[in-house]
C-alpha cells in the first residue's frame, strides 16, 4: 500500500498528516482534500501565539490550573468566550492522576 505524510505549520502551530493514499497538489490544500477520509492527525498548537486559543479551549475542558490562562484569553474578546467550557465533554471520563502530576 502506498501512503502519503504531509506537514502544515504556522503561528498557531503544527500539523502532520499521515493518509493511505496519494495526495497530490499544494500542501496547503491537502488538509481538504482528506478531510472526509481516512487519516491520521498529530497536531501541536502553541499557548503564546494565535495557537492561544486552541490552548485555552481544551485548558478550560480538562486542566483546572489552567483557568487563569483560559480566563485572560477569554479577555482578550478576540473570540467567543462561549467556546470556552470549563468542564470535560459529556460522556468523557478524565483520570485526575493523569492530569495532576
Amino acid at each position: 500500500m502506498v501512503g502519503s505524510c504531509f506537514g502544515s505549520y504556522g503561528s498557531a502551530g503544527s500539523h502532520l498528516y499521515v493518509v493511505p493514499s496519494n495526495v497530490g497538489g499544494e500542501i496547503l490544500d491537502r488538509p481538504g482534500k482528506v478531510s472526509r477520509g481516512l487519516a491520521v492527525v498529530a497536531s501541536t498548537a502553541i499557548g503564546d501565539t494565535s495557537g492561544r486559543f486552541t490552548v485555552a479551549e481544551i485548558g478550560a475542558r480538562i486542566f483546572p490550573r489552567a483557568k487563569p490562562f483560559v480566563e485572560r484569553v477569554m479577555r482578550e474578546e478576540i473570540v467567543d468566550p462561549n467556546q470556552f467550557v470549563f468542564s470535560p465533554p459529556p460522556n468523557d471520563t478524565i483520570d485526575a492522576c493523569l492530569i495532576s502530576r
